[in-house]
């Protein structure tokens, strides 16, 4: 979103219209004609119209704009703000900027959606959204394993520490191999996804390991700190999560889904209130 859309969004102008109170008070007796070139036009035309209904080209940032266009239309320097813009008014720029345009409708579709955040979603409307969109939320398999490292400090001796390894990993726990390592910043037992092990210890790592490979050691596995020989103890499927541990993902989504279709359902009413014509039938 440009800088000019983020200052509008927190005007106090646009918090006005969001109350929801003025955009759709007045419906006029006759229906007002918009011309397009084709239909899909129609959305950001009626956006404009509604903004100027309702007297958003008095708003500072369309204000400042004609300003600027009016001065650099002018065929003599204006002696001030105020007659550049009543210059770019008088050729219906206004009208046919596209920056104007564009910020114009933008600021409507802002108002019209955010008279939807009014009300929180329920426990009840998160649960649901949750299962509508489970393939959104739901976590990625993971992997339990234990890892045994051998550190590149070692220089030389890495490679033959990693390979006597090999003989004393074979039958014992987990508990006692992990004593066999060297120190390392991470747990030697972790349960994370192939993702997050790959951040845990480098593409390299999570290329080798074999995420089929259950219940045998595996390796010697390169990492960016060293070797390590794993274990994947077992294979967690990928669940979804409650609602109490993504309340504010779901909270987020929600609104903005809740927004959208807000929107489309406010254009939708709206384009009954505009006949619509194209200039191949104009006329």
């Amino acid at each position: 979103m440009s800088s000019w859309v983020k200052k509008a969004a927190t005007s106090p102008l646009l918090h006005f219209f969001a109350a929801g109170a003025l955009i759709y008070a007045f419906v006029p007796e006759e229906r007002p004609v918009i011309v397009v070139s084709d239909l899909s036009q129609v959305d950001e035309e009626i956006l404009i119209h509604e903004a100027s209904r309702l007297g958003l080209l008095d708003d500072p940032v369309v204000s400042k704009r004609l300003a600027q266009i009016g001065r650099f239309v002018a065929d003599h320097p204006c002696e001030s703000a105020d007659e550049a813009k009543a210059l770019a008014r008088d050729l219906d720029l206004d009208r046919q900027d596209l920056v104007i345009r564009r910020y114009l409708a933008e600021m409507m579709r802002l108002a019209i959606a955010a008279e939807s955040d009014r009300i929180l979603p329920s426990e009840a409307e998160l649960e649901a959204h949750l299962r509508t969109h489970a393939d959104r939320f739901r976590g990625p398999e993971k992997l339990a394993l234990v890892q045994v490292f051998v550190s590149a400090r070692r220089g030389k001796e890495m490679g033959a520490r990693a390979d006597a390894l090999r003989e004393q990993l074979i039958g014992r726990p987990s508990a006692e191999v992990m004593k066999l390592g060297d120190p390392f910043t991470r747990p030697s037992e972790i349960t994370a996804s192939l993702s997050e092990i790959g951040q845990i210890f480098g593409p390299e790592f999570a290329e080798g390991l074999d995420a089929d490979a259950l219940q045998s050691w595996q390796g010697p596995i390169p990492s960016a700190h060293g070797v390590h020989w794993v274990w994947i103890d077992r294979r967690l499927p990928a669940r979804l999560p409650e609602v109490s541990e993504i309340r504010g993902q779901l909270v987020h989504h929600h609104r903005r889904v809740r927004r959208q279709e807000h929107l489309r359902r406010r254009l939708a009413g709206l384009r009954t209130r505009y006949e619509i014509v194209t200039e191949a039938n104009e006329g």
